[in-house]
Order: structure tokens, then C-alpha cells, then sequence
């Protein structure tokens, strides 16, 4: 583990330890992004609900979550030849089997993030304020720089149709699971202390990057 791993990992553990943690909060995001690369259609698009929840420690702002990641992959086809034959007769018949797989999959990706630093300012009104929009302990404006770490689950089901000359068998399902640790570095800008938008870039340790952009509502307790 390298020292900015440990630092993330040691802010999180300050959170089982405590028990609380200043100004908690919860916050939930819609990201898109783009995933693994694929030749049939290139980077994969995907749909994320995000979630998160946070607060200040002795250690530093920590945050922790989890993303759950739809995308919809190429189709794969698949062919196989069986031969038959009758003995007694010497007839020899070739069957040519084709089968075609469609493929989704859903990535469930737990990580725990750290704030590296925050530039803060209000706006040059006290409108926000009068009108109830300025939460109590926030900017008006707050961009911030986070550093994560995590797991990605995949769980890749295919549903297949095979085809034999006019013989036709379709909705065999399959699943297939994998999962590889990731690094992830984001930029968010809260607004009003209500509203976060982001960006993030995430590489796992195969050497697959996906880029993220959110938005969303955050509670603050």
C-alpha cells in the first residue's frame, strides 16, 4: 500500500473508530462515463447512481461510497460444427450451430475517498443567505480536489440464441463475475453547499481508465 493509499485507508478508519464525524453528510450523484474499450464500439458508455457519505475527522475530510455502473456490451457470436454419422448406412451429416450472445453489464465499484484541498469563496451577495440557500458551515462555492481508492465488481450476463439450419433455441442465460482494484482522482465543485458537480478520472490496476462526469444533491446532518 503507498502512502497515499494509507492516508485515505487511515482517514476512513478514523470514521469506525470515532463513531462521528464533523458536519456528516450525504450525497447522492448521476454520473456518465466511459468504460473499457471495446473494437466492436468502441469505449462503453455507462450510467452510475453514485453515493456517498462524509465528514471531517481529526485526520482529514474522508468520504465513503459506492458506485453501481450499467452499460450494455457488443454482442459476441460464437460458431461450432458437429458431425454425425450412421454406421450401418455411411451417412456423414455436418450441423453447424450459431449462437449469439447479448451482453450487459453492472459494476459495482465500493470506494473511500480522501479531500487533498478546497478553495472556498462566497458570492458578492448576501441574497443566498436571505433567501435560505447558504448552508450553515459552507461556501457558496467550493471546488475540491479528492483522491480514492477502491474495488470494481463486474458482472457481465449474456443471454444467447442458437441457431441450427430452421431450429431455433433463444434465452440461454450465463453470467460471468471479475473484479480488479482501482485509483481514482476527481475534481468537485459544490454549490450553495447543496449541489455537487464533478469530474473524475479512475484507472484500475489493468491498466483501464474511465472518465466520469456527476451531479447531484448533497444533505448536510
Amino acid at each position: 500500500m503507498n502512502g497515499l493509499s494509507e492516508k485515505i485507508f487511515f482517514s476512513a478508519l478514523a470514521l469506525f473508530t470515532a463513531g462521528c464525524a464533523k458536519n456528516p453528510y450525504t450525497q447522492v450523484q448521476i454520473a456518465y462515463g466511459r468504460g473499457k474499450y471495446y473494437d466492436e464500439m468502441g469505449k462503453i458508455e455507462l450510467a452510475c447512481p453514485r453515493m456517498r457519505g462524509g465528514g471531517e475527522t481529526p485526520a482529514g475530510e474522508y468520504r465513503i461510497g459506492l458506485d453501481v455502473c450499467y452499460g450494455e456490451l457488443p454482442d459476441k457470436k460464437s460458431e461450432n460444427t458437429f458431425s454425425t454419422e450412421v454406421p450401418i448406412l455411411g451417412i456423414k451429416k455436418t450441423i453447424s450451430v450459431h449462437g449469439r450472445t447479448k451482453q450487459t453489464m453492472t459494476k459495482l465499484s465500493p470506494i473511500v475517498e480522501y479531500k487533498l484541498g478546497s478553495l472556498k469563496a462566497n458570492l458578492p451577495t448576501d441574497v443566498p443567505a436571505e433567501i435560505g440557500l447558504r448552508v450553515p458551515g459552507y461556501k457558496d462555492a467550493e471546488l475540491s480536489v479528492w483522491a480514492g481508492t477502491g474495488y470494481n465488481i463486474d458482472l457481465i450476463v449474456g443471454l444467447t440464441d442458437y441457431k441450427a439450419g430452421s431450429n431455433t433455441m433463444g434465452g440461454i442465460p450465463s453470467i460471468d463475475a471479475g473484479g480488479q482494484f482501482f485509483w481514482e482522482l476527481s475534481q468537485e465543485l459544490l454549490l450553495l453547499g447543496r449541489f455537487p458537480l464533478g469530474t473524475s478520472a479512475r484507472i484500475d490496476h489493468n491498466g483501464d481508465a474511465n472518465f466520469f462526469f456527476s451531479g447531484g444533491y448533497r444533505i448536510s446532518w
